[in-house]
């Protein structure tokens, strides 16, 4: 997991180059880790909404269901393909703080 991309010093760096309007998506795939309570406590750290996005994968052409955390200033144009993710009372992720085994599935 490339820690140093999902910490608050990151997503400052993100939001300096985004558009107004513009939406950060974060991939977050992954066997053995949850990382959308990570994504989510370090938007809503920056003031920004999260929301959760599953694409469906297919058997038949051996895809698997891919995870992806949108974060943004206004994310109510995804209302319909997305759910909320609430922040939770843990420390969000910096360049000096993360934590992986809060993380564990």
């Amino acid at each position: 997991i490339p820690i140093h991309l999902m910490t608050r010093e990151a997503v400052r760096a993100y939001l300096r180059h985004l558009k107004p309007g513009g939406v950060l998506a974060f991939h977050i795939s992954n066997w053995s880790f949850d990382l959308a309570p990570v994504v989510a406590r370090i938007a809503a750290a920056e003031g920004l909404q999260s929301r959760l996005v599953a694409s469906n994968g297919d058997p038949d052409r051996l895809t698997y269901t891919s995870y992806w955390v949108l974060a943004g200033r206004d994310l109510a144009r995804f209302h319909r393909l997305s759910s909320p993710l609430p922040a939770d009372s843990r420390r969000p992720w910096t360049d000096d703080y993360s934590n992986l085994l809060e993380a564990v599935k």
